[in-house]
């Protein structure tokens, strides 16, 4: 299964060209402030991708604000792609659990204090048997290096990525940080932010196989 990683197109999706694969994975940050009419433009894009919508999968991100706020509009905004919350999906016998949290970062959506209770229960909620994570935001030193020259990656998240061990991580988030790296542990991890740290399209998809 050919599989292509994008994430954080904050509403510039016709901009990107998205290879022949049988399954598409956004990690979030589809928009710059979650209005609802950006959320349907993006469906819209997604209508004209030659993949049925289960063959779309949609994450949220930080700047997804109304997909916190109103969870409910989802139902309404997605016609012609899957959005995953907090669950797993099956494609073709792979196990692909999605969630959209990260360490707080300024007021935005999908925010849990770094090191929190709270954080760990989202990530121990990760089953034990995924192949494909999507998070939006990058584990601690993977993809994660902002342009101040720190790693804003959550700690928690690696800990337990190094115990499930799946074979791909996709996330975004931290624009800067777009690439795949090699863990020691047996898990690649891929940031397929398609904006850079100005918000301009840049980035190309990343494509993985299974």
């Amino acid at each position: 299964m050919r599989i292509v990683c994008i994430s954080d197109t904050h509403e510039q999706e016709r901009s990107v060209e998205i290879p022949p694969c049988d399954l598409l994975i956004h990690a979030g940050d589809i928009t710059f402030k979650g209005d609802l009419h950006k959320l349907g433009a993006f469906d819209d894009w997604c209508e004209t991708l030659p993949l049925p919508k289960d063959r779309i999968l949609v994450c949220a991100g930080n700047h997804d604000v109304s997909l916190e706020k109103t969870p409910e509009v989802a139902a309404h905004a997605f016609l012609n792609c899957t959005y995953v919350r907090d669950a797993t999906v099956v494609v073709d016998g792979v196990r692909i659990y999605m969630s959209p949290w990260q360490p707080r970062f300024n007021d935005w959506a999908f925010n849990l204090d770094r090191g929190s209770a709270e954080l760990a229960a989202k990530w121990n909620a990760i089953p034990d048997d995924t192949d494909i994570l999507v998070t939006h935001g990058p584990p601690y030193g993977f993809g994660d290096l902002s342009v101040r020259g720190l790693q804003v990656g959550c700690e928690l998240l690696l800990e337990r990525i190094e115990q499930l061990r799946p074979r791909f991580h996709v996330c975004g988030h931290v624009h800067e940080g777009y690439g795949r790296y090699e863990t020691d542990f047996g898990t690649v991890v891929v940031n397929a932010s398609v904006c850079d740290a100005r918000y301009r399209p840049v980035n190309a998809p990343i494509v993985i196989e299974w």
